[in-house]
């Protein structure tokens, strides 16, 4: 398995999460593959990562009981397996691709313009929540400043 921690968006907006790529199935000590079914629930995944999470965070004085219980009680977790990206064993440049992808780093210097003004502009992919498709950075008392 291979894990990517991130804590960035397209935007360089916080946005907490990790990728990872595991096989979807298990090998036998003889060496066989057992595909998972094509229609497992990840649910129950998604609840034990949630879990671990908490008890991590609790563990290190990150969280409190009271915090965890508000969490548990909404309606989305915030957690979420997407397992919808397949990709067969003999498809070995889709397999670099999404390696690439997941080891990116949090700023492409092909997306920063610098701006008369003395602000930075990063474009990336449109946000909803955010309603646009770029980011303005301004330096402040020595200090980057967020603009939206």
């Amino acid at each position: 398995m291979v894990v990517a921690p991130q804590s960035f968006g397209s935007l360089l907006h916080l946005h907490p999460h990790c990728h990872a790529l595991t096989s979807l199935g298990v090998f036998t000590r003889d060496g066989v593959f057992h595909p998972a079914p094509e229609d497992i629930d990840f649910g129950p995944l998604e609840d034990l990562f949630r879990e671990e999470v908490f008890k991590t965070f609790l563990k290190q004085r990150k969280i409190t009981e009271e915090r965890i219980e508000l969490l548990r009680s909404w309606k989305h977790s915030g957690f979420r397996v997407f397992a919808e990206r397949r990709i067969a064993q003999s498809e070995r440049q889709e397999l670099e691709s999404l390696l690439q992808y997941m080891e990116r780093a949090p700023v492409s210097l092909e997306r920063l313009s610098y701006l008369d003004n003395g602000q930075v502009l990063y474009r990336g992919k449109f946000h909803p929540g955010l309603g646009r498709d770029y980011q303005l950075v301004s330096q402040e008392a020595g200090a980057l400043a967020w603009n939206g």
